[in-house]
């Protein structure tokens, strides 16, 4: 990243420095929160994160003051900074600009040619170098995708305006570092036909057909295979339409169905079949499933979906957004483009923007019955250019999320996925065991509470049985609780089939204060645990153990329970004890021990104070009064049940 005023470069200071600035130019003009920044320069931000960051703002702050324009500047709002530059100053809301400009649909070409040439110039290398995030690495795929199709759009435009020479010096060198964009093929292989150079542009198609092949195991797109066909009959013009030719009428395309298949030995769930029922059949739209990672939530999702799919007879339409799979999460524009296509719109007709995507989107869809399934969605901004306005449509969401604000702001409903019951779990063994290996009733029931229910663990557990028919349930049982119950529960040729492999996905996620507080919890907690406990804990104040606690239900790391209280799902506990033995050290794990147990001396002692005043007490260490940090425990002793359910916490 650079900068300069007028023709003076600007020095932008250490990589870490620029990284802020960078974090926070892609949004102009808008407050972004601490916790977002940080998450954005750091997948696992480090301790005294609030105190780097302010470091680094106050010396952007004198960075831009240098500037001597009043139309820059980086304020504090709220629990965030916004970073005030007009747009013309920053090059990717600049090309944003002229794309958005150049894509309309009555600009005349010769200014579309000119305005999409000057974005396309305004790229020089990869943007947002400086950071190397799951953020940033989202953020530059979407604008590669952004990039690709205002390349694809000039270049069909400069051809329409007989300029190819231009278009081939452009696009051979775009290409090699975008061997999978057939747009850009495509207009490529147009260029170099019309000026004749047709062996090379049955070149680009062969080498084009085996990056698919290879990367993707797919074949070219229908429209690249019919501008193939075209230049060997010797049929193809060259051209996309005269400017003043009419429209041609557009073919009706195939009805897209591509549901996932029906996941093999499904079974129970039937409470949460019978409510999605009801949702639809009272006129939801768009419902959530929102579950723990490894609680089945895309196989009840796929399997409802394909029980009421004649109710939508014009298609189904399905996409993984990778919101939780160590891949790059998809962008709301690249899920327009491709639905867009499967519902007939030409490649080079679908809108770069994305609000003009999306408002396309839903005017296919208003007189239609689509089912859209959105699989393993991040958050609500992800999913909400991707809801329909029809009420003849069905939007169906999976998340680890819970997508409170999809709930809260788009009317959603959700279906809480929890873990199995026991006669579910064992329905399920023996329907993936069948024949395998035998096994008997309560093998089986010993087998689900191994597995804590959890329908991924359950799956593995079959698949490993199923590898070894020789070997006894029971015995396999008895393996996984005398061993590591993680390591074991994991497919034997693929480690990203697992249960902790499914768990660090969730666990990444979160903000690093989440993850410090789900580490201690789990070392230290009882059965179920309240925030004052927690907040002793972890050093936190009640207010931000009990947020923090939120932030981890959201993510169904951990599940409330009555009175305010929460627990851990069996395996989760041994992954939160991993992930403390492993990122935790000794000193801070015995001073959060000790945080706790001046904790509950001292709430017992004032509760003792309340129901016997009469006896004789010793007097309280001047440490557990310093460390003290629940609300008045008077509240406690006057609740019967509380030392009972406290009582398990106690060391």
């Amino acid at each position: 990243m650079t900068a300069s005023v007028g023709d003076r470069h600007v020095e932008l200071g250490p990589a870490q420095q620029r990284a802020v600035l960078a974090a926070l130019l892609v949004d102009a003009g808008r407050p972004v929160p601490l916790e977002e920044l940080a998450a954005r320069i750091w997948d696992r931000p480090p301790k005294g994160v609030r105190s780097a960051l302010y470091a680094h703002v106050s010396r952007l702050r004198g960075l831009l003051a240098d500037t001597a324009s009043k139309q820059v500047g980086l304020e504090r709002l709220g629990t965030g900074y916004a970073l005030h530059m007009p747009r013309d100053c920053v090059d990717i809301l600049r090309f944003q600009d002229l794309v958005r400009e150049g894509g309309g649909a009555d600009v005349p070409q010769h200014r579309r040619a000119t305005v999409l040439g000057e974005a396309l110039r305004l790229w020089h290398g990869t943007p947002l170098t400086d950071l190397d995030t799951m953020w940033a690495g989202n953020v530059r795929h979407s604008w590669e995708i952004q990039r690709t199709t205002a390349a694809a759009m000039w270049a069909a435009t400069e051809l329409d305006l007989g300029r190819p020479e231009a278009v081939i010096s452009q696009l051979t060198m775009m290409i090699p570092s975008r061997p999978l964009a057939e747009s850009l093929v495509h207009e490529l292989m147009r260029a170099l036909y019309i000026t004749g150079r047709t062996a090379e542009a049955l070149d680009w198609f062969d080498r084009t057909r085996k990056h698919l092949a290879q990367e993707l195991g797919s074949d070219p797109g229908k429209s690249l295979q019919d501008l193939h066909m075209a230049i060997l009959l010797g049929t193809a013009d060259g051209r996309r339409r005269p400017a003043d030719d009419k429209p041609a009428t557009r073919p009706q395309a195939a009805l897209p169905a591509q549901l996932p298949a029906y996941a093999p030995g499904f079974t129970g769930r039937a409470d949460h079949f019978r409510r999605l029922n009801q949702l639809l059949d009272s006129g939801q739209r768009t419902i959530v499933i929102s579950g723990a990672a490894g609680a089945g939530k895309t196989t009840l999702a796929a399997h409802w979906a394909q029980h009421v799919r004649d109710r939508f007879p014009d298609g189904q339409l399905y996409v993984n957004l990778h919101g939780f799979s160590g891949q790059m999460q998809l962008q709301p524009a690249e899920v327009l483009a491709r639905f867009l296509q499967a519902l007939g719109v030409p490649q080079q007709e679908v809108p770069i923007d994305v609000d003009d995507a999306a408002a396309l989107f839903r005017s296919i869809a208003a007189d239609k019955r689509i089912l859209v399934l959105l699989d393993n969605a991040a958050s609500a901004d992800q999913v909400r250019p991707l809801l329909l306005g029809s009420a003849r449509c069905l939007v169906l969401v999976t998340s680890r999320n819970r997508l409170s604000r999809l709930v809260a702001r788009d009317g959603a409903r959700r279906v809480s996925l929890d873990i199995m019951t026991e006669p579910e779990a064992v329905e399920l063994l023996s329907g993936l065991l069948g024949d395998d290996c035998a096994v008997d009733d309560q093998a089986l029931r010993d087998l689900a509470a191994a597995c804590g229910g959890l329908p991924l663990a359950l799956r593995i557990s079959a698949a490993r049985l199923s590898d070894r028919p020789n070997q006894r349930l029971s015995d396999f049982v008895k393996a996984l609780y005398a061993g590591d119950r993680l390591t074991a529960l994991a497919a034997t040729d693929d480690d990203q089939i697992a249960v902790q492999a499914a768990f660090d996905l969730s666990y990444q996620a979160l903000p690093e204060t989440a993850r410090r507080l789900f580490s201690l919890v789990g070392s230290f907690a009882g059965p179920d645990f309240a925030t004052g406990a927690v907040a002793a804990l972890t050093g936190l104040s009640n207010e931000d153990a009990d947020r923090v606690l939120d932030q981890l239900a959201a993510m169904h790391m951990i599940q409330p329970v009555a009175d305010n209280r929460y627990t851990f799902h069996d395996l989760l506990r041994l992954y939160a004890q991993r992930r403390c033995a492993a990122e935790v050290g000794e000193v801070e794990r015995r001073q959060a021990l000790r945080r706790l147990c001046d904790f509950y001396l001292t709430v017992i002692d004032a509760a003792a104070r309340i129901l016997y005043p009469q006896v004789f007490r010793l007097p309280m260490p001047p440490i557990a009064r310093r460390t003290y940090r629940s609300p008045s425990p008077t509240t406690a002793g006057r609740k019967p049940g509380w030392t009972r359910s406290e009582g398990t916490w106690w060391p």
